[in-house]
């Protein structure tokens, strides 16, 4: 976990912010927090109107290539120019960048055909428990776990948070937050549909 430094600097009237593998100047008022490994980045687009569609593509192949966290648009005039700036929130290094052309798609798996049954009747449910985790906070399904690692934690016995951990791509923080409660509805629902 990394050390997130922040302090205020008279100089330039805001904040200042480091990391802990930084070090902090002496003198300042330091404010710290925790944050997770994973760490946020912004690209901003600017798209001209009237677009010639270079533009339009180019973020739209972006946007294909990274898991987008947020996206916010805004519509701005200069003068007689006028133009649409995206500001993009995404998470760095998760996706590989996507270099397809217009039209052609990445190869899906159909789990069904990968997954045993029995194994796919969890993984099933599983999806439906992710997509109400996904809802109750507001973001995409994709954010809370990945096909491919419901996939693998349906495989899991017992199915529980520490077991979840052992799953590639699961770092603590994700299995802390949405891990245990997975695991409760699955049982809940498990138990409800037993009894």
């Amino acid at each position: 976990m990394r050390l997130l430094i922040t302090w205020y600097n008279p100089k330039t009237q805001c904040r200042d912010t480091q990391t802990s593998d930084k070090c902090v100047p002496k003198g300042r008022d330091i404010y710290t927090e925790f944050i997770e490994p994973t760490i946020m980045q912004l690209k901003i687009f600017t798209v001209p109107i009237p677009d010639s569609e270079d533009r339009t593509e180019e973020m739209n192949r972006f946007l294909r290539g990274h898991r987008v966290v947020t996206i916010e648009k805004q519509f701005c005039m200069v003068g007689d120019l006028a133009c649409w700036t995206f500001c993009v929130t995404y998470v760095e290094g998760t996706m590989p960048t996507v270099s397809a052309k217009p039209g052609e798609q990445r190869e899906k798996i159909d789990y069904r055909e990968v997954l045993d049954p029995s194994t796919f009747a969890v993984f099933s449910r599983l999806r439906e428990i992710r997509k109400s985790l996904a809802t109750a906070d507001a973001v995409p399904a994709y954010a809370v776990f990945t096909d491919a690692e419901l996939a693998e934690i349906s495989k899991l016995s017992p199915l529980d948070e520490h077991s979840i951990l052992s799953v590639k791509g699961v770092a603590s923080a994700r299995a802390a937050k949405y891990g245990n409660r997975l695991c409760q509805l699955f049982r809940e629902q498990t138990m409800g549909t037993m009894g």
